[in-house]
């Protein structure tokens, strides 16, 4: 079961697993290891790149791969490797060649129906794990449910961070200018590139999540058949559709020291498909999900869910069609979107020059300086929400990131934050609930800090101290908080006591899990998660929702496996 639990864990766990690995030197030079052990390696280390290109079992994906985003010596060796006209090996597992465009990347480690594997733990270590006896070179047959348990998890993985997207960026760092980093996103969205999503995401954000969610590695994955038949189907789907782009022109404004707003301004977006072609491939994907959606909830025989399909799935994607055609091509002129929001700016008087000018435009992100420019999906998301109170109060975006109070323990960064918690209710003082956090949430706080100053305060309003236990489990340092009593001037008003809060003034007392829902989820067992940065302790917002995530998927995953998943729906 995923998650912080109550327990603690032999300094030695977690080791053994990596003490049996070969080294990745001696790997490159066996020429039997496999293509999925190759994308791993090439994720994890860069710094051998070349001996990966210049392998036997180098599929083209990876030498894809490589060519775009690795060293000058792994794109040299890529080079020479196609020059002499060897190419790449057919296919790595999980990727059919026949599905991979020519020149699109494939991600190493992270096939998009699997659950990516840590950047430190080698694929194949996790493969030997998942596969128990079976013969060596066989492809374990997985059940139909593994299919959706990998599509949680890898879904969840590839959405919020996971490990590939922490090892990713280390390797190939941040971008030269804002503008260069958005243009990273805003293409590889539009060309459906994740690998350039992924090495966007500012490492301050995406390594907590990877933290957390490094949890799924071991769950039950689909088979290479399953996941095969998933991949390509989709895979028909986007080379039907085509997306095209012209003219792409970005507009930076600085908000802060190291933080900047990104706007899409001038150019054009043309997504156009062949209806045809689309619905052939729609069908066939919609096909295979619904498949194994109907097989994994255990109600339905294989002739009743062929009669279910027969009815259904013609009238679906004949509907998704038609209503399409009428749309395409679906057509964007950014100069045109631009100076619609310059109008709505101007009414509001505010300068075509100020910063606040894109604030709220859709067809824009905030980007951050952490030695090199990446995107912050946390200041991006704020900056829509919180914006428009900074416009609505007149106030302005904050000059400078307020400085860490580093903590020594993990039990200090709790009651550190208790105190900013307490000093931003009473006081309205949000640089003292900054200093407690860790950097992503502190720049947050920072930057959009004053648009806060006008939120009303209660004087009166007090935490009293706490016992914190630490519990680790699975990497992650979770703090069990107890004895936490609210106050209003001196009044307990509540009192929370892990997984419960006890209301003083009507005597009742709720608990997570008393919700059976909830309990069943896993809910119970999420903690605040405390993290090492910069030489101190913080409690990390980012983390401990990766964690609940993370708890609540594998959890979902059992249920799936167990034919479980009405427990949900009892009280």
């Amino acid at each position: 079961m995923a998650g912080i639990r109550r327990q603690r864990l032999s300094p030695t766990e977690g080791i053994v697993a990596m003490s049996d690995q070969t080294s990745p030197d001696h790997e490159l030079r066996d020429p039997n290891t496999p293509a999925e052990r190759l994308a791993a390696i090439a994720s994890t280390h860069p710094e051998l790149g070349a001996d990966v290109a210049r392998h036997p079992n180098a599929y083209d994906g990876l030498l894809d791969w490589l060519s775009r985003y690795g060293d000058d010596a792994a794109r040299a060796a890529v080079a020479e490797r196609r020059q002499t006209g060897t190419g790449g090996a057919e296919a790595a597992p999980g990727h059919a060649t026949a599905s991979i465009p020519a020149g699109e990347p494939v991600v190493p480690a992270a096939d998009p129906v699997v659950p990516s594997s840590a950047p430190t733990v080698p694929a194949a270590a996790g493969s030997s794990a998942a596969a128990g006896d079976a013969p060596a070179g066989e492809p374990r047959r997985a059940s139909k449910k593994g299919l959706t348990i990998g599509l949680i998890a890898g879904g969840l993985v590839v959405v919020l961070g996971g490990g590939t997207v922490w090892a990713v960026n280390a390797i190939f760092g941040g971008e030269k200018s804002p503008e260069a980093a958005a243009e990273k996103v805003f293409e590889g969205a539009l060309s459906l590139d994740p690998i350039a999503l992924y090495t966007a995401m500012a490492p301050s954000e995406a390594k907590p999540l990877k933290d957390a969610l490094e949890q799924l590695n071991d769950l039950p994955t689909s088979s290479e058949e399953d996941a095969k038949d998933v991949q390509e189907t989709l895979q028909a789907v986007l080379d039907a559709i085509d997306v095209t782009t012209e003219g792409l022109e970005y507009r930076a404004d600085s908000l802060m020291e190291g933080v900047s707003r990104v706007s899409l301004v001038n150019g054009s977006l043309e997504i156009d498909a062949d209806t045809a072609e689309l619905g052939d491939a729609l069908r066939d994907f919609l096909e295979v999900s619904m498949r194994y959606s109907l097989e994994q909830s255990g109600y339905y025989s294989e002739e009743e869910i062929d009669e279910l399909l027969d009815e259904q799935l013609d009238e679906q994607v004949d509907y998704m069609i038609d209503s399409l055609a009428d749309e395409l091509p679906i057509e964007v002129d950014f100069a045109e979107t631009w100076g619609e929001q310059l109008d709505d700016m101007q009414s509001r008087d505010i300068d075509e020059d100020d910063a606040l000018v894109g604030q709220g435009y859709p067809f824009s992100v905030i980007a951050v300086d952490e030695g090199g420019w990446y995107t912050s999906p946390i200041l991006t998301v704020t900056d829509l929400i919180v914006g428009e109170r900074l416009i609505a109060s007149g106030a302005t975006y904050g000059d400078a990131l307020i400085e860490a109070e580093r903590f020594g323990s993990p039990e200090d960064a709790a009651h550190g934050l208790a105190d900013g918690v307490e000093a931003f209710a009473s006081r309205g003082d949000h640089e003292a609930l900054a200093a407690a956090l860790p950097v992503a949430e502190r720049r947050a706080l920072s930057l959009y800090g004053p648009a806060l100053d006008d939120m009303s305060s209660d004087e009166g309003a007090s935490l009293s101290d706490f016992d914190v236990e630490i519990v680790k489990g699975d990497g992650l340092t979770g703090l069990l908080i107890s004895d936490l009593d609210i106050l209003d001037n001196g009044e307990v008003v509540g009192t929370y006591d892990h997984p419960c809060f006890e209301d003083a003034a009507y005597g009742g007392q709720s608990c997570i899990d008393d919700i059976p829902a909830l309990k069943t989820l896993g809910l119970d067992e999420a903690l605040p998660i405390a993290i090492k940065e910069d030489g101190g302790w913080f409690v990390s917002p980012t983390a401990t929702v990766g964690n609940a995530l993370a708890i609540v998927t594998a959890r979902l995953s059992e249920l799936i496996e167990d034919d479980e998943l009405d427990k949900l729906f009892e009280f």
